[in-house]
């Protein structure tokens, strides 16, 4: 009888899948598929349906699916590809803590079951470990290496959703690096909004790290979207890091927000004295773009808002001065991003900068969510988010923002390397 087989069931989020379904007959049309819970215990599914070659194998990082919910050779394709089972629609995949997520696999020939298989893909692996954080006021998780000794630390910030990202800081770690996945609102004792952030929580948490036992001294920064204009932020505004990597940055400093949602209220302050921010400039025309959208049930966004918004006389007293930060850059952005166009602040970055040591990735057919710490190539990519009967979209394909998660997390790790040569490890 047919079967999945697989090397092994229990895998790290960057380790290839390898999944074969073996002892099928050929010129049988076979199908495999996923299931996997997000966090918020939305079910999300895919498929794939094959036709048997002679040698009886079918091998997911060879063989193009006949049809499913993706179309080319992906040995990861089944994972990326996923979309929410109750409406075979695409909806944001909601994943921050450090647990293990799991996986079943289904393999059927026409309507009979041939085999399962369940599966644990783990962000961390067995040599890190989570401690405490001793500093009062500091709200997140913390880990390092298992084996002691004395690591560069990382601080990983959220973008407008909050709380932490405890699975990408917890892989980090895996690495070899001691990484804070620091909240700093929508946590345990935090602001539920992002309005009023005080920049010094963020130079607290650094002088914390820096001084950690298992701290060589480093402290790099890693932020995206709303986290990666605070990263850029704290770069122009406090000295002493030694790399930034801002993933679907903005050049701006942009308003706060309440609900999760863009909002006419102070974001960051600074010695109590709030930033001025981009305010943003509707029109009567985007408006009714917006509402044609929700009655014809099509997705949205704010690329309209955000152009008329940049085009306004005082946009330059929001701008970010990028030429203040001191060391190397790594920004990463999506020529398709539907949030915000990050890809021109991205360009504007790099045309106000002159370090040779600074690193400028677009991925021209990426949309917003395209990179660590928000994607992982193995997890489903992020297009679109649900919220009530209307659907933001948030730029590129399942495909494309899959291919560029890979790629970009290689170059992540490769940067991060590159910046903290002699590290203890």
């Amino acid at each position: 009888m047919s079967r999945i087989v697989m090397e092994q069931d229990e895998l790290l989020i960057d380790q290839p899948l390898n999944l074969k379904a073996i002892d099928c007959t050929p010129g049988d049309i076979i199908h495999i598929s996923a299931e996997m819970f997000d966090e918020e215990n939305k079910l999300f599914h895919s498929y794939a349906s094959f036709l048997v070659k002679d040698s009886g194998i079918v091998d997911l990082a060879i063989d193009i699916p006949i049809e499913g919910t993706y179309d080319s050779e992906d040995a990861a394709g089944l994972l990326w590809s996923m979309i929410l089972k109750e409406t075979d629609e695409d909806d944001y995949f909601v994943k921050k803590t450090d647990r293990n997520l799991s996986v079943k696999f289904q393999l059927r020939h026409q309507e009979e079951i041939m085999d399962s298989k369940d599966i644990s893909i783990k962000f961390m692996n067995d040599d890190v470990k989570r401690l405490d954080i001793t500093e009062s006021g500091i709200v997140g998780n913390l880990y390092a290496p298992s084996g002691g000794g004395k690591y560069p630390s990382v601080i990983i910030l959220s973008g407008s959703d909050g709380g932490n990202e405890s699975h990408a800081s917890s892989y980090l770690a895996s690495e070899g690096y001691l990484v804070l996945a620091l909240s700093y609102f929508n946590d345990t004792g935090l602001r539920p909004n992002l309005e009023n952030i005080e920049l010094e929580y963020f130079k607290d948490a650094a002088a914390f790290l820096k001084s950690h036992e298992n701290s060589n001294g480093s402290v790099n920064l890693i932020g995206y979207s709303k986290g990666a204009e605070l990263v850029l932020l704290l770069g122009e505004k406090y000295d002493g890091y030694h790399s930034i990597i801002a993933g679907a940055p903005s050049i701006h400093i942009t308003s706060g927000m309440k609900n999760g949602m863009f909002a006419p209220i102070t974001g960051w302050v600074q010695n109590d004295a709030p930033l001025p921010f981009l305010k943003m400039k509707f029109s009567m025309r985007m408006i009714l773009k917006s509402m044609k959208g929700w009655i014809m049930k099509k997705p949205f966004n704010f690329l309209d808002v955000w152009d008329k918004s940049l085009r306004t006389e005082k946009a330059s007293e929001s701008r970010i001065d990028v030429q203040k930060i001191t060391c190397p850059l790594l920004v990463i952005a999506g020529g398709d991003d539907q949030l915000w166009p990050s890809k021109s602040h991205t360009e504007n970055i790099e045309a106000q900068r002159e370090d040779v040591r600074d690193k400028y990735l677009i991925y021209e057919a990426g949309g917003h969510f395209i990179s660590f710490p928000y994607n992982f190539h193995q997890m489903p990519a992020n297009v679109n988010m649900k919220i009530g009967k209307m659907t933001m979209n948030f730029g590129g394909s399942k495909k494309t923002n899959a291919k560029a998660s890979k790629q970009s997390l290689e170059e992540i790790l490769s940067f991060l390397h590159a910046h903290n040569e002699g590290r203890d490890v």
